[in-house]
């Protein structure tokens, strides 16, 4: 999840209209104010526009921005009248927009580059993902109101643009969407106001879970694959180009050999160390920054898939059929009711449970739910998506009751407020917490000759202690005895 925020003297609006008709996942991302400038001015001569999304109770309306009705709706104004909505924050860190990237395998991506039908059929599940993702904004997702956004407003409507991108950055295929959330929400009291931060970020777990859904149990999308001889394994990607996922993962390769170079220096610099989870992410940040490519302004299509068909065939080349129909492949379903509930209840306890290391333990009714997507999208079944609400409901809900504590006593806790933990990661705190309580006993003096009798036989190239190191010695050793 990125956020686009105002900038100093507004520029981020200019720079995410520049973004929106420039690429930039598709071309160098230059954000300079020249560069941003000819984009912008380029793609009012082509008379250049993006979808928007409207999402109400009466459904999705979709029309088209121009970069002009761009710039004003991302401002925070009706793009239409130019009508301002709700109160204008000036701030440079102001949100203006949410930025979601709707991500699936990598194997997709290079079916599509494969097959056209298959590149159509992917493009259908995207829209259906889509929809179900800005119909959960509206629903599940709230506006702030009042001192420090105190007050919460239940949502009326939200606007949604979509950007589409074939590549990434080092053009390897990767086929995704983009959803830009407006910050500026209407209310049901018929006011506009600020979306709540918060909610949307912790709630993007829950998107992530439905996109794996989506792709592991949508009949369609699973049908059409079947039609070209392909199936999914146990991970979610194609079963058939499993094998030629990672050498055509240029960027993600570079990240990880970033990441693996930035670690192994951490640990030389932190001897007998392990880095911690805050150490960790910023490692990751810094892995996905280094380095990152740019790459030419345009792309001849054809000559881009051309190529990339080449490469899987270089790899595998009787995966570039030429005409060569491949067999069909079987669709194998499980049964909804065949399903042990309480299986995918602990499978979505433990999926909270493990992404809950940087908040100490503690994930909120957001995670359960996501988690309890996650377990459904794994046990096997096929079956549209409204099919599925009960069972997921009926896990999480399992989840929930059976394996978790809740932390706080409050009635009516929001979705988003991290106040349970897992049963048995709160059982292990509670014995960690005796083992330490059981340690801390009055202990013995113990002598400076003895520290330094322990430090000689324990120190190597002729070092030895200093006074002070061996007075901490002695304090360590017997804390309650001084």
């Amino acid at each position: 999840m990125a956020r686009w925020k105002r900038g100093i003297g507004g520029a981020g609006v200019a720079s995410a209209a520049a973004y929106a008709f420039g690429g930039a996942c598709d071309s160098s991302h230059d954000h300079s104010a020249d560069h941003t400038t000819s984009t912008i001015a380029a793609a009012r001569y082509a008379g250049s526009t993006v979808t928007r999304h409207t999402v109400t109770d009466e459904g999705i309306s979709r029309d088209d921005l121009n970069v002009d009705q761009l710039q004003t709706w991302f401002a925070g104004s009706d793009p239409k009248t130019g009508e301002r909505r709700g109160r204008e924050l000036t701030s440079p860190a102001t949100d203006l927009v949410f930025d979601a990237t709707v991500n699936s395998p990598k194997s997709y991506s290079l079916a599509a580059v494969l097959d056209p039908e298959l590149a159509d059929a992917y493009e259908a599940l995207q829209d259906r993902l889509r929809d179900r993702i800005v119909t959960l904004w509206k629903e599940e997702l709230n506006g702030r109101r009042g001192a420090a956004g105190a007050e919460r407003m239940e949502l009326a409507q939200v606007e949604v643009v979509e950007l589409r991108h074939e590549r990434s950055r080092a053009l390897d295929a990767h086929k995704h969407r983009h959803l830009w959330l407006n910050a500026k929400v209407l209310g049901r009291d018929g006011k506009w106001s600020s979306l709540d931060s918060r909610v949307m970020l912790r709630f993007q777990n829950v998107v992530n879970a439905e996109g794996d859904l989506a792709a592991r149990t949508d009949p369609e999308w699973i049908a059409a694959l079947a039609e070209k001889g392909f199936t999914l394994d146990a991970d979610g990607e194609i079963t058939e180009l499993a094998q030629v996922v990672r050498p055509l993962s240029r960027r993600s390769n570079q990240i990880e050999a970033n990441r693996a170079v930035r670690l192994a220096q951490w640990r030389k610099a932190n001897p007998g160390q392990e880095p911690g989870h805050d150490v960790l992410m910023a490692i990751d940040r810094w892995a996905w920054a280094h380095q990152r490519p740019n790459k030419p302004d345009t792309v001849d299509e054809e000559e881009w898939r051309d190529t990339v068909r080449r490469e899987i065939a270089d790899i595998d080349p009787a995966l570039v059929t030429d005409g060569n129909v491949r067999p069909p492949a079987p669709v194998t379903s499980r049964a909804i009711a065949d399903v042990d509930r309480d299986d995918l209840a602990l499978r979505a306890v433990t999926d909270a449970d493990n992404r809950s290391a940087g908040n100490g333990g503690r994930f909120s009714d957001f995670d359960v739910r996501a988690g309890a997507v996650r377990a459904v999208a794994a046990a096997g079944i096929v079956a549209d998506r409204a099919a599925l609400d009960e069972l997921i409901e009926d896990v999480a809900a399992r989840a929930s009751e059976g394996s978790t504590v809740t932390l706080v006593t409050e009635p009516s806790i929001p979705g988003h407020v991290k106040h349970r933990m897992a049963t048995r990661t709160l059982s292990a705190k509670v014995a960690l917490a005796d083992k330490f309580d059981r340690l801390a006993i009055a202990g013995e003096t113990v002598e400076a000759e003895t520290v330094n009798a322990v430090a000689a036989e324990s120190l190597t190239d002729g070092r030895t202690l200093d006074a002070g190191q061996t007075d901490a010695a002695r304090r360590s050793a017997a804390p309650t005895a001084w």
